[in-house]
């Protein structure tokens, strides 16, 4: 899977009983007969709170680093304000890799959950999150994470290790793990 720089690719997982599978960013990748835990169509037996998520997931390297309850209306995020959202619950994450490097995770989990989880990911050097790709997830009814693969740094120097030679794992985390990861988090949450 692959896409130029720049361009927002998601990855939907459909609940086993879907008999369509939908993505609302402009290219897409669908695994079919994958299953959503729990498909429903109301919000998650989980309250939304830091406390309340941390205890319900029990994944090595994993910490809840935030749970907040946001919209409907507009958020406002570092990428700038996003409008028309249902209510939702803003989940941060952190997952270690077996380096020790954290990779950090959003997931928006929307009140109306359609019974699959959707995956965003980006192009060039820099994996995510974006979040108005996690906005056109939850609209949709999509559970819906991104995540930095380990890095926040477009120009690719997290290859290198400050004495120049290759920074494999956190290469891996970009390459594979980190989307992995992601995937493997957010359909556990």
């Amino acid at each position: 899977l692959s896409a130029a720089a720049g361009t927002t690719l998601a990855l939907v997982i459909p609940a086993a009983d879907a008999n369509t599978e939908r993505a609302s960013t402009s290219t897409a990748a669908s695994l079919t007969g994958a299953s959503a835990a729990s498909a429903s169509t109301s919000a998650s037996n989980v309250r939304c709170s830091t406390t309340a998520i941390g205890a319900a997931l029990s994944i090595p390297g994993l910490t809840v680093t935030s749970a907040t309850p946001e919209g409907p209306g507009t958020v406002n995020t570092s990428q700038g304000s996003l409008g028309n959202l249902p209510a939702f619950c803003s989940v941060e994450l952190t997952q270690l890799d077996s380096s020790g490097n954290p990779m950090h995770i959003y997931e928006w989990l929307p009140n109306r959950w359609n019974g699959s989880f959707q995956g965003t990911g980006g192009g060039g050097f820099l994996c995510g999150p974006f979040y108005s790709a996690l906005a056109d997830g939850i609209t949709a009814g999509y559970a819906t994470a991104g995540t930095d693969c380990g890095s926040s740094d477009p120009s690719g120097s997290f290859a290198l290790t400050q004495s120049g030679q290759l920074n494999t794992p956190l290469i891996d985390d970009f390459a594979y793990i980190g989307i992995h990861d992601m995937t493997v988090d957010g359909k556990a949450l």
